[in-house]
């Protein structure tokens, strides 16, 4: 059946609605007068499994909701398969807001410590959407590592408000890893992206592994510098066509949501790309955001008042919002409003 709520991700202006099935059956979903299909070239999918269905976000937002439409099947034939039962699941949607005050709830570097995130996610429940920063699980060793990041949002947000993930750079090692679009949220299998949820604009990127390319640790398997280079690409054409993005009409809060605080002047081996995201520095000054929001390093600061030495000045605040460390793990209350923001430690015992 089903053990787990839905998530519904927010990558563009679309939802990305995750579910997990533990047995073999067509889904779909329908929302605002229409259904929308998890299926390949019109073949319904069927296979057990997490699976994801896209739709566009007015529908649901306009509806306050929508219902997953499962048929279950003994066995997949050529002809003839047959429904051996079917299952509604409805779910009431508490979209954001499209004026005024807006809250967001961040986690990250949780490690996968399921049960220290979920705790944690109890001291903080009057937020709009949820940021999960990176670093969920500790890697992709196993599809039941990776699932932690669909787990962990499901059991915070219900199925009932969206929910924005940006990878962490332990979510780049294990076997699993090269397959992150089957367990995340993505645009057109990439990790970094834009997205809209009510009067908020916002730009998630992805700075990959935090060491040379050439590192022994990776055992080369990865290409992080090319991929980066690809990543400062696709934010110039956000700039360039920015009357669709950070300017369009009803945005009035925006923010950079990235794992890793490249601002910071790290020691070898960790001080890679400096001149590359001196460059990135220069395009978010274009975007002009009200804060930026990272984790990575397991403290709460904002980093560019901390005194550590940085190599660029950052147009607006910088905060590495998540805590683990000493028995402690942590995560931030975010609060966007006229054009001004506040952020809250949330801190709790993982014992």
């Amino acid at each position: 059946m089903i053990n787990h709520d839905p998530v519904v991700f927010a990558v563009g202006r679309e939802y990305q609605i995750f579910f997990k099935l533990e047995e073999s059956a067509y889904a779909h979903i329908e929302s605002g007068g229409r259904a929308f299909y998890d299926e390949s070239c019109g073949v319904l999918i069927s296979k057990p499994g997490l699976r994801r269905i896209c739709v566009p976000q007015h529908y649901i937002d306009d509806a306050e909701g929508y219902t997953l439409f499962l048929e279950f099947i003994e066995e997949r034939k050529a002809y003839c398969t047959q429904i051996i039962k079917r299952k509604e699941l409805h779910y009431h949607f508490r979209s954001v807001p499209k004026r005024g005050k807006v809250s967001a709830f961040m986690l990250g570097d949780t490690h996968g410590d399921l049960k220290g995130a979920l705790k944690l996610s109890e001291k903080f429940d009057d937020w709009d959407f949820l940021v999960l920063n990176g670093d969920i699980p500790n890697d992709f060793a196993s599809e039941e590592n990776a699932e932690n990041i669909f787990i962990l949002a499901s059991e915070i947000s219900k199925g009932e408000r969206p929910v924005i993930y940006a990878r962490g750079n332990h979510e780049t090692r294990g076997k699993e890893a090269e397959k992150i679009a089957c367990f995340a949220p993505t645009r057109d299998g990439l990790t970094y992206y834009s997205f809209f949820l009510g009067n908020v604009w916002a730009l998630v990127l992805d700075c990959g592994e935090d060491k040379p390319d050439n590192h022994r640790e990776y055992g080369g398997s990865v290409c992080f510098e090319s991929f980066r280079r690809r990543e400062t690409e696709y934010i110039k054409k956000l700039i360039a066509s920015k009357d669709k993005e950070y300017a369009s009409e009803g945005v009035e809060h925006r923010i950079v949501i990235v794992h890793n605080p490249f601002y910071l002047k790290y020691e070898p081996p960790f001080d890679i790309e400096e001149d590359l995201f001196i460059s990135w520095n220069e395009l978010i000054k274009e975007i002009d955001p009200s804060v930026i929001l990272s984790a990575h390093t397991h403290i709460f600061e904002r980093i560019d008042e901390c005194g550590q030495a940085l190599i660029a000045q950052p147009p607006c605040p910088v905060f590495t919002g998540t805590v683990k460390s000493d028995g402690k793990i942590g995560g931030s209350a975010v609060i966007l409003q006229s054009g001004s923001f506040e952020i809250f430690s949330v801190l709790t015992r993982d014992d």
